[in-house]
Order: structure tokens, then C-alpha cells, then sequence
């Protein structure tokens, strides 16, 4: 799968990157790249559009989002693909995280051993009457003739 990136211009908008050290035109460049990781012109070539594609949220120049995407694959050839897989990993330890229930709130604030069986005890007994009905006295009833 071949990927055609377009650069409009051969010359260095940022400098002191990098991807600077590399010479010759920008295929030349990508194919230096490919070379100094061991890795095929394609797998650079990919990497690059991503990059691009991640860089774009942050500037609206395709130059400029190049070539800071040419310096950090300069650095590592999977660059992107890593940082797309830590933002993935991040998006599910975030949608792992429970909501705490009221009750939870409600009983570990009263309770200053957490977690102990006490605690879990009223955690159960909460649970089971509602946060709102938790914790509150209940009148009992008296009985007739008896004092």
C-alpha cells in the first residue's frame, strides 16, 4: 500500500530538529529514515501519515506538521503507532474506573477504618434500604399494655 505524502516545499520551516540531519530531497529523507530502523519505505511512509494526521490537531500547516512528525520518527520508527496505543490503553483504564455509588460515599465518610468488615457490613445493609433511608433512627412502635 503505497502512501503519497504531499510536500509543498523541500526546505526546512523548523529548525534545529532532529530529522535535520538527514539530506537530499524529502524521499531520499524517508528513505534514510527507513534505513537508519531497519524498517521498509512503506512502514515509514505510514508512520508519516499518521503522524501527520496527529500533528494537523495541533497546527494547520502540512509542512510543519511533517516535519515534526519527521523528528519524531527520527527518533523511533513507531512513534505514532505507540502513542496511539497509549492513548488507547488510557481511554480504557478510564472507562474501567467505577462510578462510586452514594452509598459507598455514604458509609466510607462515616467509617475511618476503610475497607473493614464494620464497613462492608454497612455498605450491605445500605445498599439494601437506599443511601437516602441509611443511617437515619427508625421509631419503633410500642405495644399496648406494656411499659
Amino acid at each position: 500500500m503505497k502512501i503519497i505524502i504531499r510536500i509543498i516545499k523541500d526546505k526546512d520551516r523548523i529548525s534545529g530538529g532532529l530529522a535535520d540531519k538527514l539530506k537530499g530531497s524529502m524521499e531520499e529523507k524517508h528513505q534514510q529514515l527507513a534505513d537508519m530502523h531497519g524498517v521498509t519505505l512503506d512502514e515509514i511512509e505510514e508512520e508519516l501519515a499518521l503522524g501527520i494526521e496527529i500533528e494537523l490537531e495541533h497546527t494547520d500547516d502540512e509542512d510543519i506538521a511533517h516535519e515534526i512528525a519527521m523528528d519524531h520518527i527520527f527518533e523511533d520508527a513507531e512513534y505514532y503507532t505507540k502513542l496511539s496505543q497509549a492513548e488507547l490503553e488510557e481511554a480504557k483504564k478510564k472507562k474501567r474506573k467505577k462510578k462510586k455509588d452514594a452509598c459507598y460515599k455514604k458509609v466510607k465518610a462515616r467509617y475511618k477504618i476503610w475497607p473493614s468488615a464494620y464497613a462492608s457490613g454497612a455498605l450491605v445493609k445500605c445498599r439494601k434500604v437506599g443511601a437516602k433511608n441509611w443511617g437515619n433512627k427508625s421509631k419503633k412502635k410500642k405495644k399496648k399494655g406494656k411499659k
